[in-house]
């Protein structure tokens, strides 16, 4: 990488590079994708429907599924926002949970898996929360993903698997046999930016391949076939307002020198026609002192092209593309809202 100083009127300004020049992505210009709030859409507020702690969200054959890590919980609503059922509860038990950081949802075959990561397991359940398979880990799981009839499990990016050579996705058989693993942790002398650095989300998406986006700092994205072989690797491209500073009046004209990229990637979900979404987290302070625009989705299609971005009107956790096209997200009051893209 080049650093590249640029001085103006007395704003020190530090861009970085890369060493082969800006590629055409780079001067896209920011696409907005219009969206608005379907307000038919009531979330039932019945004291068992509530969210305490959501922290991944599935939308698949008219329900949406959201896994309360709090209350060890999946949580399903219909379409309408009526809640439906609770699956799991606190516990060591089959088809108890304690304190899951992951969910799948396979609508063919039925199947509802958890990263029961406080258990240091996998569990597969029903609809009815029925347990069908379980399996004990090494490392306690923070991610899982189904393609075809093998599981894909991240583990949780402590000491053990960052400083050592512990691969950070390992791959089951049906029957929970190891596979194999592959994606190496990144390491640095610091264990706490180890953690931070090496925390990814996985989703499997609409060609058998594998999507792992990096969360903090790196906002990294690889995409792997079933084989765990990469296929190609991004990053996103944060196109947000154009800084300017009152006092010189002045705008920074440069499409680069506005394009940074979030120092969170919060959430990511594939629609049906398997364009990536990410949903990106605050970005700090503009040269001026005021916030940055709050949370955005930026869509990207499968080859890791830029194609728009959602500017969300509430800050958000978690997004989901339903299959009957709309957008769900979980927003920071722990409410669950539903959004249709407009022009559609």
């Amino acid at each position: 990488m080049k650093m590249v100083k640029k001085l103006f009127l007395g704003v020190l300004v530090i861009l970085i590079v890369g060493s082969k020049g800006l590629n055409a992505e780079s001067k896209t210009v920011e696409k907005i994708i219009r969206i608005s709030e379907d307000k038919s859409f009531i979330v039932d507020v019945a004291p068992e429907a509530l969210l305490c702690g959501p922290f991944r969200m599935e939308v698949a054959g008219g329900r949406i599924y959201i896994l309360d890590s709090d209350e060890c919980q999946v949580k399903v609503f219909d379409f309408t926002g009526k809640f439906v059922r609770a699956i799991g509860r606190r516990g060591k038990g089959p088809g108890e949970f304690n304190r899951p950081e992951g969910l799948f949802i396979d609508q063919s075959r039925k199947l509802i898996g958890v990263a029961d990561t406080g258990n240091r397991r996998i569990q597969v359940v029903n609809e009815q929360g029925k347990l069908l398979a379980s399996s004990k880990l090494t490392y306690p799981p923070c991610g899982l993903s189904l393609i075809g009839d093998k599981y894909y499990v991240v583990s949780f990016p402590g000491s053990n698997v960052t400083l050592g050579e512990e691969p950070l996705i390992n791959v089951y058989q049906s029957d929970f046999k190891l596979e194999k693993g592959f994606y190496k942790a990144i390491k640095t002398e610091d264990t706490m930016l180890n953690m931070l650095i090496n925390t990814i989300v996985i989703k499997a998406d609409h060609a058998g391949n594998l999507v792992c986006g990096h969360q903090f700092g790196l906002n990294k994205i690889v995409v792997f076939d079933a084989q765990g072989k990469k296929v190609r690797n991004f990053e996103i491209i944060y196109k947000g307002e154009q800084p300017e500073i009152p006092v010189l009046k002045m705008r920074i004209r440069s499409d680069r020198d506005a394009q940074k990229m979030p120092y969170i990637m919060a959430d990511m979900t594939i629609d049906d026609l398997n364009f990536y979404y990410f949903l990106g987290g605050h970005m700090g302070k503009r040269p001026d002192g005021r916030i940055e625009r709050g949370r955005e989705i930026y869509k990207y299609d499968s080859q890791g092209h830029y194609q728009g971005t959602i500017i969300l009107p509430c800050e958000a956790r978690l997004i989901a593309i339903g299959d009957d096209g709309a957008l769900y997200l979980v927003d920071d009051n722990y409410e669950l809202r539903r959004f249709v893209f407009r022009g559609k």
